[in-house]
C-alpha cells in the first residue's frame, strides 16, 4: 500500500483556492494551486492519504470533516515529537551560504540542481 502524507499547510492551501478560507494577501495563490496539484496527485496516484493531526485545536473537527478521504492520524501515536525534535536539532546545524550566486556548499547545490527549482534560475544555474 503506498501513503502520501499531506501537511496541514498544503490543506489550508486548498481551503483557500476553493474558498474556504480567506487570506489577506494574493502573493499565496501560486502555492495554493501546487497545493490544490498535490492534493489532486495524492488522490489518483496513492492508496492512502495521512496527515497529522495537530492543527488549530478549534478548527480541528472541521478539517477532518472537510477531508473525509484523509486519514488524521495522533502525533503521539509513532513518537512524532521526539522524531520532530531530532529533526531540528539536527537541520539547525545545516547552513546553506550563497557566494556570486552559488552554492557555496556542493551538497545543498546537488540538492537544488537535482529538484531544478525556481531558485537555481536565479543563482544562474
Amino acid at each position: 500500500m503506498t501513503y502520501s502524507l499531506i501537511d496541514n499547510a498544503t490543506i489550508t492551501g486548498v481551503q483557500r483556492i476553493i474558498g474556504e478560507v480567506k487570506t489577506r494577501s494574493r502573493d499565496s495563490v501560486d502555492t495554493d494551486i501546487i497545493a490544490l496539484e498535490n492534493l489532486i496527485q495524492s488522490i489518483l496516484f496513492y492508496d492512502k492519504i495521512v496527515a497529522l493531526d495537530n492543527y488549530i485545536p478549534k478548527h480541528r473537527e472541521q478539517r477532518i470533516k472537510d477531508f473525509p478521504y484523509i486519514e488524521f492520524i495522533d502525533p503521539t501515536v509513532y513518537n512524532l515529537h521526539d522524531i520532530e525534535t531530532k529533526a531540528y536539532e539536527e537541520s539547525s546545524k545545516l547552513n546553506p551560504e550563497i557566494r556570486g550566486g552559488e552554492f557555496v556548499n556542493e551538497n545543498f547545490r546537488e540538492f537544488f540542481n537535482i529538484l531544478k527549482t525556481h531558485i537555481m534560475s536565479y543563482l544562474g544555474y
